[in-house]
């Protein structure tokens, strides 16, 4: 498991590495979006772009395992976590257009007697 050997290089709980995961997805989803709430919103609720998201983020983090699994352990914890972190920028600098503009023509609804909180 991919999270498992990041905690282990990076010498984090996996409390911490989730952490990380949520605040780095909402950093790339609000960098990726406009400025309104309810823009945010569809994007975050949309499953295609937070399927994508993952895989990219996997994909990502394996060019990050392979880097730093022959040398964690012969550098300092500070320098393996910068490393990591300079390689995770790389999450940032693609987005599926795409899936973002069909989300964006998506309608969230809000009936209060519907349970079922996914866009339509």
């Amino acid at each position: 498991m991919i999270s498992q050997a990041i905690t282990t290089i990076l010498d984090i709980t996996p409390e911490q590495y989730w952490n990380e995961y949520v605040k780095r997805y909402m950093n790339w989803l609000q960098s990726h979006c406009g400025n309104t709430d309810a823009d945010f919103q569809k994007l975050l609720s949309n499953t295609a772009i937070n399927g994508w998201y993952n895989r990219h983020h996997e994909d990502v983090e394996l060019q990050a395992i392979e880097v730093l699994k022959h040398q964690y352990q012969s550098i300092t914890i500070d320098k393996v976590r910068e490393i990591y972190h300079v390689m995770m920028v790389d999450v940032f600098k693609a987005y599926p257009k795409h899936l973002f503009e069909v989300a964006r023509k998506l309608s969230i609804t809000n009936d209060p007697h519907n349970h079922d909180h996914t866009a339509n």
